[in-house]
């Protein structure tokens, strides 16, 4: 890039001097000539006052050199002419040409226009050769500067841009210093130029979210290991106290009964986390749907209703009409049945839980889970969408990742997911989707009914 920059510095200065140097040189030369061609005519007309003739030219007062030569009208060449007080003469021809021994000489031709109203017809030359000794001087010294410019120009440049792309190339050394172990590093954007301060504090922004996604994953897998990790020092340590001494049909039953719970707890930790992993990515993206989200969540409060009776919750739907919206269906089934879970498990026994929907502003869609728990304190709700974080005591089967998947599928879907709560009041959580662009060809519901079986 440095390079790029000299060379571009180096073409547009050399261009300007080339096209500066011919530009003087042509001026210089025209100014020159003109001059040349004044002096000429006043010589030529300051023959016609003095009356000359052959036998006078010795006694002229022309330079030494100049030559001149005075016709009539005829074309015939006359020994003397007396009138004075002439007209100024008119320029007819001005030119090079040599002598014959190769001498060159600016030439003009000028009609003077006598006041008998006769004309006469004046050629007069002088030597060019002062001149066009200074234009060549003239011209080799611009080549000569033009090319002493170009490379003094090419250093300048060269210099020039390894200066300003310094703070560039340290701010990409400092980039290419920077890996997972110390993603804290920040650029200085101070001592970066005006122009790339913005840029700067773009990569400054991106580094804060790597480090942030680092931090999260690695605390994922921390918590993923600590929750695989008892279920099976459970399972292991339950096989190797059996078989350390026989036992009866009844106590290996037992075994087992103990062996196939923790089996299940593992199982049903693999496939939430599964479920994490495919919510997280976007190849198994689908094409939204136009769907009845009244009758969606009659579905979802559907599957939940077995445990909402066990522990005695009432469940209330508090939307009566159809709500249509174009949505990704099993993304929003499943966030409507982890909030509803998550409702139910960190229930009162005897208490509710009140689901709504309804088209907001700017065609959004609104939800609201609310329940009649016992709350979340404040100091929990930055931390309630993390991965296996819990506020209170786990439920049973509790893992901790069902509002984590609800707040994956709910950024996926382009919306955002919030949450209000008050100790011995309850807690709701607000979920806003956005409708995202039809597809050319939208699934119809029993197109996805079709596509779960």
């Amino acid at each position: 890039m440095t390079r790029r920059i000299a060379v571009a510095i180096l073409l547009t200065v050399w261009a300007l001097l080339i096209a500066g140097g011919v530009v003087g040189y042509g001026m210089t030369r025209s100014v020159l000539l003109e001059n040349l061609d004044t002096a000429l005519i006043n010589r030529a007309a300051s023959l016609m006052q003095q009356g000359t003739g052959s036998q006078a030219h010795e006694e002229n007062s022309a330079p030494t050199g100049d030559r001149f030569l005075i016709q009539n009208e005829m074309g015939q060449t006359v020994a003397r002419v007396t009138h004075s007080n002439l007209p100024a003469p008119e320029l007819l021809h001005a030119g090079f040409s040599e002598t014959a021994e190769g001498q060159p000489l600016r030439t003009i031709k000028v009609r003077l226009n006598l006041v008998d109203g006769s004309q006469r017809i004046v050629t007069y030359s002088t030597s060019a050769e002062p001149l066009l000794h200074l234009l060549h001087r003239l011209q080799w010294a611009l080549l000569l500067f033009s090319l002493f410019a170009g490379p003094a120009t090419a250093l300048v440049a060269l210099v020039v841009s390894r200066i300003a792309l310094r703070p560039l190339q340290s701010t990409a050394r400092e980039i290419g210093a920077i890996d997972q172990q110390n993603l804290q590093r920040r650029i200085e954007v101070q001592n970066l130029p005006t122009e790339l301060q913005p840029v700067g504090q773009r990569l400054n922004e991106m580094l804060a979210r790597l480090e942030e996604g680092f931090a999260q994953r690695t605390s994922f897998l921390a918590a993923a290991s600590h929750e695989l990790r008892t279920p099976v020092a459970a399972l292991v340590t339950c096989i190797e106290v059996t078989l350390r001494k026989p036992r009866t049909t009844d106590e290996y039953r037992q075994t087992l009964e103990s062996c196939r719970q923790d089996g299940r707890a593992l199982r049903l930790l693999v496939e939430r986390l599964m479920e994490q992993v495919r919510g997280e990515r976007t190849e198994h993206e689908q094409n939204p749907s136009l769907t009845n989200i009244t009758q969606l969540i009659g579905h979802c409060m559907a599957a939940v209703a077995a445990v909402a009776e066990t522990k005695q919750i009432t469940l209330l739907l508090l939307t009566n009409q159809d709500v249509q919206f174009l949505t990704q269906p099993i993304r929003l089934q499943s966030i409507l049945t982890n909030l509803l879970s998550n409702a139910i498990d960190y229930n009162r026994p005897g208490g509710r839980v009140e689901i709504g929907c309804e088209i907001g502003p700017g065609s959004t869609l609104q939800i609201t889970v609310r329940d009649t728990g016992v709350g979340i304190e404040s100091k929990h709700l930055p931390r309630l969408f993390e991965p296996f974080y819990r506020a209170a005591a786990p439920a049973q089967d509790h893992l901790g990742l069902g509002l984590s998947l609800v707040q994956t599928h709910v950024q996926a879907m382009g919306g955002t997911v919030g949450v209000e709560s008050m100790i011995d009041a309850g807690t709701v959580f607000f979920v806003t989707l956005p409708a995202p662009t039809l597809p050319s060809h939208p699934k119809s519901d029993s197109d996805l009914m079709a596509t779960r079986a």
